[in-house]
């Protein structure tokens, strides 16, 4: 699905039918421009089951959601590969918790000169094999 223009239905929301997908475990948005603020990214909290998360070159602007990546309490178990690469991010109010994601083993967080401050703790991310971070604003 890459190389389009999307419009969802309104923001924060890609409208009932992804959030009805609760046994997908691979969503690739990449080069799917996205013009505007983070609250035009997909919702993708009912996805409990996603291993695989591509948003490349989405055109998405500002930070993270804080419970982006946590469901309830837990994070998304299984994801393994995840892709912010290319979009406007920032860090701000805080820096994305990607040591919740304890499965994965690529991280590209790259181009996203908006993510400032201290790159976040990864520590507990033992299988990570792939970490990018080319072009961001982490000291």
């Amino acid at each position: 699905m890459g190389g389009n223009t999307l419009t969802f239905p309104s923001a924060g929301t890609t409208g009932p039918w992804l959030s009805k997908l609760v046994a997908l475990t691979r969503l690739d948005l990449s080069g799917n421009f996205q013009a505007g603020g983070i609250s035009n990214m997909p919702d993708v909290s009912a996805n409990t089951q996603l291993t695989y998360l591509n948003l490349k070159g989405c055109g998405f602007i500002g930070a993270l959601p804080a419970g982006f990546f946590v469901v309830g309490a837990v994070a998304f178990p299984g994801m393994a590969y995840l892709d912010l690469s290319g979009n406007d991010f920032s860090a701000a109010p805080a820096v994305p918790n990607f040591g919740l994601l304890t499965q994965l083993t690529y991280l590209d967080v790259s181009g996203n000169v908006k993510f400032t401050g201290a790159f976040p703790d990864v520590t507990n991310l033992v299988l990570l094999a792939d970490l990018k971070a080319a072009n961001c604003g982490f000291r």
